[in-house]
């Protein structure tokens, strides 16, 4: 097994050698030791001058930790290689090569290096704060994403590398918990010292206790091996895990504690959520090892897309992010001049729906708010920002009852009950191809406002996403009591927003969205429940493409036979028919002259009955239109 050792930096070496070899010697007969000791204008990873002053330091600790003749130095990663391991048949050492890498380099370079073998396993030594900004806090970050391997990530206390320390190991379930078991069964095998194996069992009553002892044991026994069987089980009853934790080590004087990764692309958040943190804020002395398994191979092909769509997008500078976080959260606050344009875009829209004026229905999409919150909501989820989430989703849930209310009221003012027009019916529910479109048009919002020389395309963004017609659409049909054109445009609303949250999440995460705020039980339901509710509408509008038509297409002959009875002042622009019960339900547009008479509207729908074999509500919207022609004298 080849073992790379990653000491983060080259002060206080000695300390922090001393920890990392002595969790790295466990697993491997060959070491690999990188310290960043590299210009910043460099790139790359090389084996250490051995007349540097850095490269001496470290034999003298090489020396300290095992012995002269326990270690050799090499600086090829084959377990073949050894011309001086000849030198000491029959001696058991360590092969150690000393590499210096430098700051830009990638993870993947010192952890695969060319020529030689891959790493099975990275014991990374990060001392200080994990929240720490700049070149070294984005150089840990890319650890975690990289390194594919097994990795151990140790965060030193103040204790000294000498002391006996002990093991504290907190028991979970999954592949890191086993691979955290593993560990520590290694370290109470090689005489570290004893280890706690604990479990923090939640408050049921007068049994919790008994509960709690019941499943260290099935953990152990699941996860453990002989040496196992030693452990101390211990059970803390609190309702607090993390607290739990952090007093149990402050009580263990010193102790090593082991933490396996809450899931594969946790270990970040693990290592900079409340555990370790709680940990060396009351316990200080205490270390902190965070223990992942390696990652498997839909997670390297995962991760293998990720970095390919990183290469391919351009993306986002520190300060960019800044400026568009800024800018999300600005304009998702509730606040007057958010009501003042989402009640002028309702009344716009309203009165464009009601009058049938496609050009009237688009200026309200431009005045409409809505997008930034929604936008907001998947910012949130990619950042795991709760605060965020309450914020923007406050924003989109008042927004849909203000545009309600104040469409409800238009439409009992304004609105004709029982005939909706024709923007209204083209409302209705949703097919497959709005879910498409709107997660489109979230795209192109997203990728809009990460650009600068882009914004001028959000107008068109605001036009294709069309967020507040369904809206207005619902209210109005409320009025003049359309229930089902009512449900199928909110339908669609929940259409629209769901796949921009989607979309806008992707777009962020593609362009570089992905650090933030540690994530929260809060982002990761919601991001669960916005999934399944796009699963549920692709599934259904998949399944049923043609509730639009209320389950139903224009029999063939139909059209012919009506365009029949019309004559020659009118001609049909659009037919619908949709089902209600045992009857039919025909909307027909024309376009003439002057207006249909009674007994026109008679005829055609008997003309619809008798071809539909099914009683027929027919209903008859027109549209004045007026033939010109001028003479072509003069024209150029």
């Amino acid at each position: 097994m080849v073992v790379t050792l990653y000491i983060d930096s080259d002060s206080h070496l000695p300390q922090l050698l001393h920890q990392g070899l002595r969790l790295a010697i466990l697993r491997g007969p060959w070491i690999r030791v990188v310290i960043p000791a590299g210009r910043k204008d460099e790139d790359g990873c090389a084996p250490m001058n051995p007349q540097a002053p850095l490269a001496q330091q470290i034999r003298s600790c090489l020396d300290e930790e095992l012995g002269s003749d326990g270690w050799i130095e090499t600086s090829s990663g084959s377990v073949e290689d050894s011309g001086s391991a000849e030198q000491r048949e029959g001696t058991e050492v360590i092969r150690i090569g000393l590499f210096s890498t430098t700051q830009r380099t990638k993870v993947a370079v010192w952890l695969n290096p060319p020529d030689e073998e891959s790493s099975d396993l990275l014991v990374a030594v990060l001392p200080g704060n994990e929240r720490e900004a700049g070149e070294n806090g984005e150089r840990r970050e890319r650890i975690y994403e990289d390194a594919l391997c097994e990795l151990l990530l140790l965060r030193p206390g103040s204790h000294d590398h000498e002391a006996n320390k002990g093991v504290l190991l907190t028991l979970a379930r999954g592949p890191h918990a086993r691979a955290a078991t593993h560990w520590a069964e290694l370290l109470e095998g090689a005489g570290l010292g004893p280890v706690r194996a604990l479990v923090v069992q939640p408050e049921i009553g007068a049994d919790s206790r008994g509960v709690g002892r019941r499943t260290v044991n099935h953990l152990l026994e699941t996860y453990g091996g002989e040496h196992a069987r030693n452990f101390k089980r211990v059970v803390v009853v609190s309702s607090q895990r993390n607290q739990a934790i952090a007093e149990a080590c402050k009580d263990g004087e010193g102790e090593l504690l082991l933490v396996g990764a809450s899931k594969l692309g946790g270990l970040s958040q693990r290592l900079r959520g409340t555990v370790a943190e709680k940990v060396l804020r009351s316990a200080p002395q205490a270390s902190v090892a965070v223990i992942r398994a390696a990652v498997p191979l839909h997670g390297r092909t995962q991760r293998a897309l990720a970095s390919w769509i990183q290469r391919r997008v351009p993306q986002l500078e520190r300060e960019d992010r800044l400026a568009l976080v800024e800018r999300v959260q600005s304009n998702s606050h509730w606040d007057f001049d958010f009501v003042t344009l989402m009640s002028l875009s309702t009344l716009i829209a309203a009165s464009g729906l009601i009058v049938n004026s496609a050009a009237v229905i688009i200026g309200a999409m431009l005045v409409a708010p809505l997008m930034t919150p929604i936008m907001g909501v998947g910012m949130a989820l990619v950042q795991g920002n709760p605060q965020l989430l309450r914020l923007a989703m406050r924003s989109v849930g008042l927004g849909f009852l203000t545009a309600l209310l104040i469409s409800v009221l238009l439409g009992a003012v304004a609105a004709t009950p029982g005939d909706p027009t024709h923007e209204l019916l083209a409302r209705d529910w949703p097919g497959l191809l709005d879910l498409f479109v709107a997660f489109v048009a979230g795209l192109a919002g997203v990728y809009s406002s990460c650009r600068s020389n882009l914004l001028a395309a959000l107008p068109g963004v605001a036009i294709a996403a069309a967020l507040v017609p369904p809206i207005a659409t619902a209210g109005v049909a409320l009025s003049i009591g359309e229930f089902d054109l009512a449900l199928g445009a909110s339908l669609l609303f929940l259409a629209n927003f769901v796949a921009i949250v989607l979309a806008s999440a992707f777009g962020l995460w593609a362009v570089g969205m992905r650090e933030g705020q540690s994530g929260s039980r809060l982002t990761r339901i919601s991001g669960t429940i916005i999934c399944i509710l796009a699963l549920c509408l692709g599934i259904g509008l998949s399944q049923h493409p043609d509730l639009r038509e209320g389950g139903m297409r224009v029999p063939e002959g139909l059209l012919e036979a009506l365009e029949g009875s019309l004559g020659d002042q009118h001609r049909i622009l659009a037919l619908q028919l949709e089902s209600n019960g045992s009857n039919l339900r025909a909307t027909l547009e024309l376009g003439g002259s002057e207006p249909p008479t009674e007994e026109l509207v008679s005829e055609l729908r008997e003309v619809a009955q008798s071809l539909l074999a099914a009683p027929v509500s027919l209903r008859v919207h027109s549209q004045w239109e007026m033939e010109s022609r001028a003479p072509l004298e003069g024209l150029p």
